[in-house]
């Protein structure tokens, strides 16, 4: 695949605004958009997040974002994680098909940079779509990988968040370019530690660190201008050859994800997996007037993608989240 090609998807983060957008698309954004605002707020009161506050409170900087549930202001990068977090930290925000954290990744940061530039509600959508389809596009292209062993809000969330608010920012071609080498630099996240409080800053870290890069490019800051594609890349690093570009260009901008495959709003919180598995149990109780002392044992066939991932002996409501 030539390099020109595997440009497009700059063309694509300067370029596209709300006005290019599909309605069905800019209709699914609002109703994501909404529900990620619920969760933020229903996650900033949640015990996990005082420590958050604590740690970016101590930190200072300039008071120009807010931090919802503190009393006390932020910069951007320090804004988008602690609401990052704030948003992830119940897991229950809205899911791309493919599976992946879009909302906590980006609409923090997003958030963030508009408040301080005075951006318009047109323009907070048209970034955020924007940012949801490039996340999307690399979780599919991706999804032959599964096996690697990184959490996706770490590594697809850092590209896909740089996406998002360089296009809000209005930043050029050349300047989205530099964004993406910075923020796929700063790409992480282990499974092992689903059902700890540090699962909720993969997303968090994610928007910080796709803050910072566009901060960065815009101010001048250089990077490799062909990070994808680049030997010892994102791509060849972290997918191999597996990495279908294909799904990741194919159709950019006029095919939008939200428009094909939709999204999910989970019904519980907790893990995308789980939602099947506790909705089945709910529904035999209520089918059946069971209870839990009815019980003496419970069969469950699950897929065995991710061998592991299920918390054997839950200790709190963290770790119960990931455990069947």
């Amino acid at each position: 695949m030539s390099r020109e090609c595997n440009r497009a998807d700059r063309h694509f983060i300067a370029d596209v605004r709300y006005e290019n957008i599909p309605a069905p698309v800019l209709s699914a954004t609002r109703t994501i958009i909404l529900d990620g605002i619920a969760n933020v707020i229903a996650g900033s009161v949640q015990p996990e997040l005082e420590y958050v506050r604590r740690y970016v409170d101590r930190l200072g900087g300039r008071p120009e974002c807010t931090v919802v549930g503190a009393q006390f202001r932020t910069n951007p990068p320090l804004a988008a994680f602690a609401n990052g977090a704030a948003m992830h930290v119940l897991d229950y925000e809205p899911q791309g098909i493919p599976s992946s954290h879009g909302t906590s990744t980006l609409l923090p940061g997003i958030l963030a940079l508009a408040e301080v530039n005075g951006a318009s509600g047109r323009a907070i959508l048209g970034a955020f779509a924007v940012g949801w389809e490039m996340q999307q596009r690399i979780a599919t292209a991706a999804r032959k990988s599964e096996s690697r062993p990184f959490h996706p809000p770490g590594i697809y969330g850092p590209p896909a968040c740089a996406a998002g608010c360089a296009n809000l920012l209005g930043l050029s071609e050349h300047e989205a370019r530099m964004a993406l080498g910075v923020a796929t630099s700063r790409t992480g996240g282990l499974f092992a530690n689903n059902g700890s409080m540090t699962k909720c800053t993969h997303p968090a870290n994610a928007g910080r660190m796709g803050v910072e890069a566009v901060m960065l490019a815009q101010d001048g800051f250089t990077a490799n201008d062909s990070i994808f594609e680049a030997v010892r890349g994102y791509v060849e690093t972290l997918f191999g050859d597996e990495f279908d570009w294909d799904a990741l260009l194919d159709g950019l901008g006029s095919k939008w994800n939200l428009q094909q495959h939709g999204f999910n709003i989970k019904r519980y919180p907790a893990q995308i997996a789980m939602q099947w598995a506790t909705e089945s149990v709910v529904l035999l109780k209520e089918r059946n007037k069971i209870s839990a002392e009815d019980v003496e044992w419970l069969e469950l066939e699950v897929s065995s993608r991710r061998p592991g991932l299920s918390r054997p002996a839950p200790a709190t409501g963290l770790d119960g989240k990931f455990s069947f």
